[in-house]
């Protein structure tokens, strides 16, 4: 090639990395589009096409340099959304202060005692676990992806057969000292692996639709088996968002939802008593020692509430 030709490429891989903010990539950036330039080059040049022309062929079909590079800036983004970490932040310094309040009013209870120190240490694990994942390049876990879902529902059965009730729920694994409430870990774990799954996935082929949808439910069935209502209705969003960006037709998406919306209504609504737990919030006090109780109790806090808090917002009648 010629230096007229060779400038072509150089300034068309230099328009694209300029539009990069993040220089780490760069280099790799530079590889993968200079093989492809090439490739197609080779390609045009086989069938009889001139190098100039091959070479503009080649950089036309590559497309616009300007939409490639803000596509591989969002890609390779390692700037730190401020403003995600300032709303994050005032989140956390909120509950803490919260729990601050609580503690200092609860001194008799001893679940609350220690509960914002641990809560201290629970952060500082927090933000050495962020820190260290965002060191890793979440596009090679792509490969663990079935791992992940497997050890996710092998940890949804352990629970299911292991834990004890808690407030009627089986969620807490007790492992020495420690306990992991599995509800809280599987549903991401669970996301992020059929993400991965789902992935190029081929949804017009039967035996691909039957069994991704077959992964999809799987976990379903074990939180309602694990009696967790908001985890189910948490992960069938995220699962279904997943679908449809991954190529699963809407139309059919809305029949699902549809269908199990009207299952879950019509598990509400087939006895009077779990049609009147649902209505109770409209007038708690119809029945004050019993459905309506709770709801009488959140008046009751709300009432007695003031800027900086209030004792009796603890010590509430049972």
């Amino acid at each position: 090639m010629s230096k007229i030709e060779n400038s072509k490429i150089i300034n068309y891989i230099n328009e694209v990395c300029s539009l990069v903010k993040n220089k780490k990539v760069h280099a790799e950036i530079r590889a993968e589009l200079l093989c492809h330039i090439n490739d197609t080059i080779e390609d045009y040049l086989e069938i009889g096409i001139p190098e100039d022309k091959a070479i503009d062929k080649a950089l036309i079909q590559m497309g616009n340099a300007e939409i490639i590079g803000h596509d591989l800036n969002k890609a390779h983004k390692s700037n730190s959304d401020w403003l995600l970490l300032i709303i994050t932040t005032g989140l956390i310094f909120f509950g803490f202060l919260t729990t601050a309040f609580i503690q200092s009013n609860t001194s008799n209870d001893a679940y609350y005692i220690n509960y914002f120190s641990k809560l201290l240490v629970f952060l500082g694990m927090s933000i050495v676990l962020s820190l260290c994942i965002l060191k890793v390049d979440y596009r090679k876990l792509k490969k663990y992806s079935l791992t992940f879902y497997i050890c996710s529902i092998v940890l949804l059965l352990i629970t299911l057969a292991f834990s004890m009730p808690v407030y009627g729920m089986k969620r807490y694994l007790i492992i020495g000292a420690f306990s992991l409430d599995t509800l809280a870990v599987t549903p991401i774990l669970l996301i992020i692996s059929l993400a991965g799954i789902f992935d190029n996935y081929n949804w017009n082929n039967k035996k691909s639709l039957f069994e991704g949808l077959t992964l999809s439910f799987i976990p379903v069935i074990l939180f309602i088996y694990l009696q967790s209502l908001s985890t189910i209705i948490i992960y069938l969003i995220a699962v279904f968002t997943i679908m449809h960006l991954s190529g699963f037709k809407l139309k059919y998406l809305i029949i699902i939802s549809a269908s199990l919306v009207s299952i879950f209504l019509l598990c509400i609504f087939k006895t009077a008593y779990r049609i009147e737990r649902f209505f109770i919030f409209l007038n708690p006090a119809k029945d004050i020692d019993g459905q309506g109780w709770i709801y009488n109790q959140l008046n009751t806090l709300r009432n007695s509430a003031e800027l900086l808090g209030n004792n009796s917002n603890i010590n509430i009648s049972i």
